[in-house]
């Protein structure tokens, strides 16, 4: 239930960003929730972020959002793409993949949505 919600709350928050972006072509949303095992593995996984933003910034993301919920050991991920492909390019590429292999998990969820005008 915790990552329904986060997950929602990243969403909404990132489509408020998104709003002020042109949308004559439907860009996509991607949100991501990592949730740990422990506070060792969250306060890990929290120092990733800041890489895994530069990144996404890198690999052409329109808005990039990140963050943390301590309470429930989770960090998120919000962005905004031009397309599937523009995001692929960079989820696919080994410098992510890098990167996503030190995330210690408990659980994750990631999930992609058309950003309707």
């Amino acid at each position: 239930m915790f990552l329904t919600k986060s997950a929602l709350a990243l969403g909404i928050a990132a489509a408020v960003g998104a709003m002020t972006l042109s949308l004559a072509r439907a860009d996509i949303l991607r949100v991501a929730i990592v949730e740990a095992e422990n506070d060792a593995d969250f306060k890990s996984n929290a120092a990733l972020l800041p890489t895994l933003a530069e990144l996404l910034k890198k690999g052409g993301a329109k808005s990039v959002t990140v963050g943390t919920d301590a309470e429930h050991k989770a960090i998120g991920t919000s962005t905004v793409w031009a397309s599937p492909a523009d995001l692929a390019k960079v989820t696919g590429s080994d410098a992510w993949k890098a990167e996503a292999a030190k995330l210690k998990r408990k659980a994750y969820t990631a999930e992609v949505f058309e950003v309707a005008p």
